[in-house]
């Protein structure tokens, strides 16, 4: 399967538009684990079903613009950064509608899911983010295809084109960067 990706994204970059259709029905059980899990780390199963997100998240990848995915590793790294971003977007769409600009439906069981803290801790998470990727672009990389996209770290290292050992020691040196980021952001 790893090869067929592959494959595909070079066809699809070469400008063979059937391949679109192809790498969907291949990806697809991947990309819901990743949804997932991501969604499960958010605690808010009301935030955004799996399969919306991963369709808004393919829908970006492969818009508009040229995936530039070279493997089946980078896409799944990219779809795992998109996924961020649609929930980010999303999460910023809630507190805008929370704070008058729509109403807010949530089942009446669900309503400790979506407070407007958990909805605010997810966007420190995704700002300590960017701002990681400003401070050192590999170790947020790092971050994402550990924690979002759940590859291994011989699959980060194979990616980033690093040692593994470089991928544990970016990995650690990401952790306790974010940790102050994050207690600094709680005062």
């Amino acid at each position: 399967m790893s090869s067929d990706v592959t494959i595909l994204l070079e066809r699809l970059r070469a400008g063979d538009e059937s391949a679109r259709s192809e790498l969907m029905p291949l990806v697809y059980q991947e990309l819901h684990s990743i949804a997932s899990r991501r969604l499960a780390q958010e605690h808010s199963p009301d935030l955004m079903q799996t399969t919306a997100l991963i369709n808004e998240a393919y829908v970006r990848m492969l818009g508009a613009n040229e995936l530039v995915a070279k493997d089946r590793v980078h896409f799944f790294a990219l779809a795992a950064k998109e996924m961020q971003r649609v929930l980010a977007d999303q999460v910023r769409s809630r507190l805008a509608a929370k704070r008058g600009r729509g109403p807010l439906r949530v089942d009446w069981d669900d309503a400790y899911l979506v407070c407007e803290d958990n909805l605010l801790d997810f966007l420190i998470i995704d700002e300590a983010l960017s701002d990681l990727e400003k401070y050192d672009a590999r170790q947020c990389n790092v971050v994402r295809l550990r924690y979002f996209a759940d590859l291994s770290e011989k699959e980060i290292a194979t990616l980033l084109d690093v040692s593994e050992k470089t991928v544990k020691r970016e990995w650690q040196h990401a952790k306790v960067w974010l940790r102050s980021r994050l207690e600094s952001a709680d005062r």
